[in-house]
């Protein structure tokens, strides 16, 4: 989708054409020499990084581009395979201790496995760090406002037997002993399109329940419970998970001291999409919780060494 305002914010108007152009429908003029359909700069290379490998940390990264019975999301299995990509080449995962589920192999069971017991039965005993991360559709339940992942075999008519409820991801990970959590979602649950799903016939909910995090996590969501979560379609990724790499590759390191911290990513992320997503003619802004007014020492926990 495209909207009449330009690269910054400001309504545009018509240009003389250019020598070889064809009048017609123009989805955004250039500005500067730039057009909007020139492609941005690639991330999907992991960034050459000093972070220690750490034995103690594990992540899940979910990517659901294709599902069994509702429609699909636009480059989810793509997002998914550069998260891992990051972990295990320059955030200190090591391969065998990242599980990586794309299209079906990311059921309902296999979410319930692998952000369940396969990750308890390796965090028990020494303190652990968890990541996980979620590309794919979302949901709410229209009778209770409860939000839910939508697996591979997911149908949002039955968001309580074939989705994932966040609230228990949130909880699980919340009686993990001795571990910090991050859980990153591109994905939304407001049910007005992008990355968000609903029954058909459903109108969206006009108030969506927030999953309380517990006080050993931290997540970063792509958009408010009441907005769109949109894809980057030049960078063939979603919008949210662009700007996290990005920002890992070191556009997030506002201070310059090679240590990028989950208030950074979040301080570049958040301005960065709302921009992209406006010359979209959408309305999307990602969301800390905690806030980052409320998030203490966590905002200081170190994602990538560069």
């Amino acid at each position: 989708a495209s909207d009449t305002r330009g690269r910054y914010g400001f309504p545009e108007f018509p240009l003389p054409l250019k020598m070889g152009q064809t009048a017609g429908s123009l989805r955004v003029l250039s500005i500067a020499g730039q057009g909007a359909d020139d492609a941005p700069p690639s991330v999907d290379s992991p960034p050459a990084s000093r972070t220690p490998r750490d034995p103690r940390a594990y992540a899940v990264v979910v990517g659901i581009e294709k599902y069994r019975d509702v429609a699909g999301v636009d480059f989810a299995s793509r997002d998914a395979q550069s998260i891992f990509d990051y972990l295990t080449g320059s955030m200190g995962f090591k391969p065998e201790n990242v599980i990586l589920l794309k299209n079906e192999r990311a059921g309902r069971a296999d979410l319930s496995t692998y952000l369940g017991p396969w990750l308890a039965d390796r965090v028990a005993g020494a303190k652990s760090r968890v990541f996980i991360y979620y590309s794919g559709h979302g949901t709410v339940d229209t009778k209770t406002g409860e939000t839910y992942l939508v697996p591979y075999d997911g149908d949002p008519s039955y968001p309580e037997t074939k989705g994932f409820p966040l609230k228990d991801l949130y909880a699980s990970l919340g009686r993990l002993p001795n571990t910090e959590a991050v859980v990153a979602l591109d994905s939304c649950f407001s049910g007005s399109g992008g990355r968000s799903v609903m029954p058909r016939g459903i109108r969206p909910l006009l108030s969506v329940k927030d999953a309380p995090v517990p006080e050993n996590v931290v997540v970063l969501s792509a958009s408010g419970a009441d907005q769109v979560s949109a894809a980057h379609p030049t960078a063939r990724h979603g919008l949210m998970t662009y700007y996290l790499l990005s920002g890992l590759a070191g556009a997030a390191d506002a201070d310059r001291n090679g240590r990028i911290t989950t208030l950074e990513l979040y301080s570049y992320i958040s301005p960065a999409v709302e921009s992209e997503a406006r010359r979209q003619h959408i309305e999307q802004r990602p969301r800390l919780a905690p806030s980052p007014e409320a998030i203490g020492g966590r905002g200081a926990r170190v994602w990538l060494v560069r």
